[in-house]
């Protein structure tokens, strides 16, 4: 009939929206308080990164390395065809914090930790405002210090496939806090006596959720770190390939989404082969008892066309940033 106004059900428009890239549904919040709805529940925001992650490729990554101040976006594609780099600007600066400069020190499917350095006429010892944004909505929540406030090294764990709950886990002297976005607090997970810290050695910077859990690279032995984030079993090991002689720095994990089964995948090579200038990528089996080879990669060309790049400052890890 003409001039009659056509009404879709809810779960009509969830299906047509869901399959927009994520940063272009969020858009979709705007035209009605409707589809505002249908697209702020959590069945539609899981549907929607289930559908964009199969075929999912990596556009970019942050490298940001806070203590030498610096921090930059390195794209993968071509950018006259790709996005350009996450703009981070939305996140303020506050009248105690360094103008200008933001940092990101975890990422975990879409959602960004970033910090920005309060000035040090302020604060007596190094301090910073935290924050976890979500770059496609430029929506960001600030963070509140961990118990004491200081000394702690901070990841992010969040899995919306599961929950639309994120979770932060703070490493520090005495103990291990966790920070739930539902309830806004933290609560202590674990503590241990100073002398004793079970994650000497560990390089947070490059942990990586995984399973449920946060997994690290141990630099002082031949083994990952796994923390469960909501599990009763707390702390567990994971060791690295057997029957190799592995560099003690010589070794980085990732974990994959949907498009790699969620797999927790490992870089590693022993010194004679960074001389070589080749390593392996591996994935562990789905009984977390062994590793297998993937790939095995070799530079050997890159190095003789480059004689002069060395590795011998470790720069800051590689944060992925998906689209």
């Amino acid at each position: 009939m003409a001039g009659e106004v056509i009404l879709f059900s809810d779960g009509i428009i969830a299906n047509i929206l869901a399959w927009l890239p994520p940063n272009h549904a969020a858009r979709m919040r705007l035209v009605c308080k409707q589809w505002h709805a249908v697209t702020s529940e959590h069945h539609f925001m899981h549907t929607n990164f289930s559908r964009n992650r199969a075929g999912h490729s990596i556009s970019g990554f942050f490298l940001s390395n806070e203590l030498h101040k610096k921090f930059s976006y390195n794209l993968l594609r071509d950018s006259a065809t790709h996005p350009a780099a996450p703009d981070l600007s939305f996140i303020p600066d506050s009248a105690d914090t360094v103008p200008g400069k933001i940092y990101v020190t975890s990422s975990c499917n879409g959602l960004l930790l970033c910090r920005r350095p309060i000035e040090s006429s302020i604060a007596a010892a190094y301090k910073a405002r935290c924050y976890v944004c979500n770059p496609a909505t430029k929506n960001f929540v600030e963070i509140p210090a961990p118990p004491d406030g200081r000394g702690y090294y901070l990841n992010l764990a969040y899995d919306p496939p599961k929950s639309p709950v994120y979770k932060i886990v703070a490493l520090g002297h005495t103990g291990v806090h966790v920070y739930s976005s539902q309830t806004r607090s933290w609560r202590a997970a674990l503590l241990y006596e100073r002398g004793s810290n079970p994650f000497s050695g560990l390089v947070h910077s490059r942990g990586v959720f995984w399973n449920g859990s946060l997994v690290w690279v141990l630099s002082r032995s031949r083994s990952l770190l796994r923390f469960a984030v909501d599990g009763e079993e707390g702390l567990s090991s994971l060791r690295c390939r057997r029957g190799r002689r592995w560099r003690s720095d010589g070794s980085a994990v990732t974990s994959g989404g949907s498009g790699t089964g969620g797999h927790l995948r490992m870089i590693g090579y022993t010194e004679e082969e960074k001389l070589a200038a080749c390593f392996d990528v591996l994935q562990m089996a789905g009984d977390c008892r062994e590793w297998r080879v993937l790939y095995r990669v070799d530079l050997t060309r890159v190095k003789e066309m480059y004689p002069g790049y060395t590795t011998e400052n470790e720069e800051a890890p590689d944060l992925a940033s998906p689209r």
